[in-house]
């Protein structure tokens, strides 16, 4: 729940900064940012979470360490592909578009949400070792 909720605050973080990208104003930016907070507070313990929970015991070093490698990489990758976007016409429009393909992209990520298994507390989603 936590992940669809900041997932929700998200998207419509993009979208306000998609419309900002028209015609600007503080009061949007503030809560622009406001949401993208929650979202943020939101998303990063859910899917640390999900991601940790789903490894056994012995290999969360190694999950968390691909966890936060893959998640530094798109980090980069991000504002070099955002970057690329703005460059296309005028900033603002190419702002708009980047806020707008980051809002499709968390809006496929919410789908994908719903795929996720079910998380029952003390039960593992993972087959256990042999002899446990």
């Amino acid at each position: 729940m936590p992940m669809l909720l900041g997932l929700g605050f998200m998207i419509l973080t993009c979208l306000i900064l998609a419309a900002l990208a028209l015609k600007g104003s503080v009061i949007f930016m503030i809560v622009a940012l406001i949401c993208g907070g929650i979202a943020i507070g939101l998303l990063i313990p859910s899917t640390v979470i999900g991601g940790m929970g789903s490894v056994l015991p012995e290999r969360v070093g190694v999950a968390i360490g691909v966890f936060f490698t893959f998640g530094f990489l798109g980090n980069a990758f991000g504002v070099a592909i955002a970057g690329s976007l703005m460059g296309q016409d005028y900033i603002a429009t190419g702002f708009r578009y980047a806020m707008l393909v980051d809002a499709v992209l968390a809006a496929i990520a919410t789908i994908f949400c719903f795929k996720l298994p079910k998380y029952n507390a003390g039960k593992r989603l993972t087959p256990s070792l042999p002899g446990e």
